[in-house]
């Protein structure tokens, strides 16, 4: 009978590990980000965390740890997106005034 480990128990595989690791490093400030870089950091966490979902539901695994994974890191690239399609639209800060 094989064992099963932590990591597949709890849904860890490197792609969510690696968008939690970037989450953290974007919100505990330690790169002392504008906001604006720390949506555009959040984007490959937000891809890194769909792999990492991904691969959760195909090894038919707990999916706790890729959903938060993905989460922290989909949130702010959310607004980033918002935000840029209102830029394109027309909605543009008054000058001397920025969105964040």
């Amino acid at each position: 009978m094989p064992s099963v480990g932590v990591t597949s128990r709890f849904g860890i595989n490197p792609f969510s590990f690696g968008a939690f690791v970037i989450a953290v490093l974007i919100y505990s400030d330690v790169f002392h980000l504008s906001t604006a870089h720390a949506i555009v950091g959040t984007i490959p966490g937000t891809a890194l965390g769909a792999l990492g979902v991904r691969w959760v539901i195909r090894k038919e695994q707990r999916k706790s740890f890729a959903w938060t994974a993905f989460g922290l890191n989909v949130g702010p690239t959310f607004v980033g997106f918002v935000v840029l399609l209102a830029y394109l639209v027309g909605i543009r800060p008054e000058q001397g005034q920025g969105w964040f």
